[in-house]
């Protein structure tokens, strides 16, 4: 009884928290403890001031990597070459030119007083003479009929026009592109554009064309590429395969007999005509 009393004040005494069950250290014990506690303490604080200063750090801002430009080579015309370099109040002014047998040098230094422009003739055709008849031209047409007569090309130096024969002007300006071809063989396209360029050389590992010609060729060719270099359309066939067993057939009314058995009213004796492959379990008779 007294045990009873004993355990009921004690689990009154639990629940009340007057008793804690306190483990025994001894004293060296508790002091490694504190040095423990001490030491985690001291790291946490040098962990919360390195973050601390961290979030206080400035980044710089990234910088983007230029964007690739792709390099376009750009033509321009006779007519676009002379309008650049002749002011627009001299392109309508009209002439008289009449010369026999004149040199090609002097009819330029003559046109180029006129349109108040510096005209430089390639030193290759200094000697050449030409003849020329023009009444009431303005001077943009005259030059324009100048170079179509006696093959001539322009090009622009600064503000100065240069005057060479067309054969060289071309050879100096001859470039090369690679050209992927994506949806067509390359040999195609080349079989299409061969009287647009001298040279059309073939890469059929890479399907692609190396084109080699001036810029104004080689763009009339990229344009029949984009014209050509197109996806095929293509057919969808969708079959549906339907199976149809013998009993279906026999539902239907259909009796695939390899037999037939057939009978003679004098005699009432049969007589079977039988396929190359004898099926007894399946016979049609009449």
């Amino acid at each position: 009884m007294k045990k009873i009393i004993i355990l009921i004040n004690l689990f009154i005494l639990i629940m009340l928290g007057g008793i804690w069950a306190v483990p025994l250290i001894s004293g060296a014990e508790a002091e490694d403890n504190s040095s423990m506690k001490i030491g985690q303490m001291q790291r946490d604080l040098i962990i919360d001031k390195a973050f601390s200063e961290a979030k206080q750090i400035t980044l710089p801002e990234m910088i983007k990597a230029p964007e690739a430009v792709k390099e376009t080579t750009t033509f321009l015309s006779s007519d676009q070459i002379l309008d650049s370099v002749i002011k627009k109040e001299n392109q309508e002014k009209t002439m008289d030119l009449d010369f026999s047998e004149a040199n090609l040098e002097s009819i330029l230094q003559t046109i180029g007083d006129i349109a108040q422009i510096n005209i430089v003739l390639d030193p290759s055709l200094k000697n050449s003479s030409i003849a020329l008849h023009l009444k009431k031209v303005p001077i943009r047409e005259a030059l324009n009929i100048l170079a179509d007569s006696y093959s001539l090309a322009f090009k622009k130096v600064g503000n100065s026009l240069f005057v060479t024969s067309k054969d060289k002007l071309r050879r100096d300006n001859l470039i090369s592109q690679v050209v992927k071809v994506r949806y067509i063989k390359a040999q195609e396209v080349k079989a299409m554009t061969n009287n647009l360029l001298d040279t059309i050389n073939v890469s059929e590992d890479t399907n692609s064309l190396v084109l080699i010609g001036t810029a104004e060729e080689i763009k009339k060719v990229e344009d029949i590429v984009k014209k050509v270099d197109v996806p095929q359309p293509q057919v969808v066939l969708e079959a549906k395969i339907i199976e149809i067993n013998k009993d279906a057939l026999k539902d239907l009314g259909v009796d695939w007999s390899d037999t037939i058995t057939t009978s003679y009213q004098e005699s009432n004796r049969p007589s079977t005509f039988a396929t190359t492959e004898d099926s007894p379990d399946s016979a049609f008779k009449l």
